[in-house]
């Protein structure tokens, strides 16, 4: 559940709530995982949103940016963060940083998500509101983590009412815009060219989509991961994908939809927020879900995918991602580095109470670099086969 949106994962998922829980599927692995909260330090009772994460360039190999949302205690404005040191420990340090607005407007609130190393610094992304508007304008940072001498840029995608980028990585960034309420598209924008597309698939056209994960892949292709809603036409809310974005050509290819467990049958919502490398040609995943049922309120999750055979993308294999606490609300996984997963949980007060930011390290079975798999993925595809065989119902 990402701080501002949006249609499918904060809005919507805490109407759902109140009507259903999750619950975790057959093919439900539980890998095993450790947390620890991970707050922006000054919160004094506010919220901290924990939005994008990359690693620091020549540094020690836990050090990392953190992008993230602070939202003091009894307002509705938010400060826009970074963090810079370990993902072991909050040991680093913490700097708010805000789009300062140009021409005189008033600047009431800033979210920052998905930061990318740019060697000399960082660019991080997301979206600022002004006085005389509501509505969500996308921005772009480029510059030192501490804001000090950086440039900002205002990102609109042409005719929406809103927009709002969420991940970026080599030349590109993801988000979203509206041209309508409800409606929303995915997009691609183009730094060094400095242009807007919309983010469209081949053979399948969502009525609503998002796009909030990117990873640059080494033969200069990306890889882009959200979540699509075929509603009203079928029951159900939203799905998770995966995609390739070719550059050059700026066309997609290797789409593949996800439910949570491989089980469209008890998944109301299943949506990715975050995507990273495993090194070997694999993706980790993470992001939020919602299944019919009465199994707990487990709301995050940790995927693995591989490349098939093909070229696509092969089914994936999953944990749940819960903050292991007493009286807590749900638990939301917004990104992804390594096998760390960052997100926030709510305390006793439930949705509408503060939130606060944790770093979950999942324990995944080492990968064979000779693409011979894990014995973990192979029972798990095997699980996935079975159920496939089963009747289903598809579910957006």
């Amino acid at each position: 559940m990402r701080f501002q949106r949006y249609k499918f994962t904060t809005q919507t998922l805490r109407r759902t709530l109140g009507a259903v829980v999750a619950i975790v599927s057959l093919s439900d692995v539980a890998l095993g995982q450790s947390y620890i909260p991970f707050d922006y330090p000054q919160a004094a009772g506010g919220s901290t949103f924990l939005t994008g994460v990359r690693g620091v360039a020549g540094g020690p190999s836990d050090q990392v940016y953190i992008s993230g949302v602070f939202k003091p205690s009894g307002t509705s404005a938010t400060q826009g963060l970074m963090y810079q040191g370990s993902i072991n420990a909050n040991t680093g340090a913490w700097y708010t940083l805000n789009y300062p607005g140009a021409g005189g407007e008033t600047i009431t609130s800033t979210a920052l998500y998905g930061p990318n190393n740019l060697g000399t610094g960082v660019r991080v992304v997301g979206s600022y509101k002004t006085s005389s508007s509501n509505a969500d304008i996308g921005v772009m940072y480029e510059g030192p983590v501490n804001g000090v001498g950086g440039t900002w840029t205002s990102l609109s995608f042409p005719g929406s009412i809103d927009t709002i980028a969420h991940s970026t990585y080599g030349d590109l960034v993801v988000g979203n815009y509206d041209t309508q309420l409800d409606n929303g598209k995915g997009f691609v924008y183009s730094v060094s060219e400095n242009s807007f597309r919309t983010l469209e698939f081949n053979g399948i056209t969502p009525t609503s989509w998002t796009a909030y994960g990117i990873v640059q892949n080494q033969n200069g292709s990306y890889t882009i991961a959200g979540g699509f809603s075929l509603a009203p036409s079928v029951t159900g809310l939203d799905e998770g994908y995966i995609v390739d974005y070719d550059p050059l050509t700026h066309s997609t290819s290797h789409f593949h939809a996800y439910n949570y467990g491989g089980h469209p049958v008890t998944s109301v919502i299943s949506h990715f927020n975050g995507i990273t490398s495993d090194g070997h040609g694999g993706y980790n995943l993470t992001g939020d879900w919602v299944g019919a049922g009465s199994a707990g309120n487990g709301l995050g999750f940790f995927a693995h995918v591989d490349r098939a055979v093909d070229g696509g993308f092969s089914d994936a294999t999953w944990t749940s991602i819960a903050y292991p606490a007493q009286n807590i609300g749900p638990t939301s996984g917004n990104t992804v580095y390594e096998n760390y997963v960052l997100g926030v949980y709510f305390d006793s007060g439930g949705p509408g109470g503060p939130t606060q930011g944790y770093i979950a390290t999942v324990n995944v079975p080492e990968i064979d670099p000779a693409g011979m798999g894990s014995v973990l993925a192979l029972v798990t595809g095997a699980l996935g086969l079975l159920e496939r065989r089963r009747l289903k119902v598809k579910l957006a």
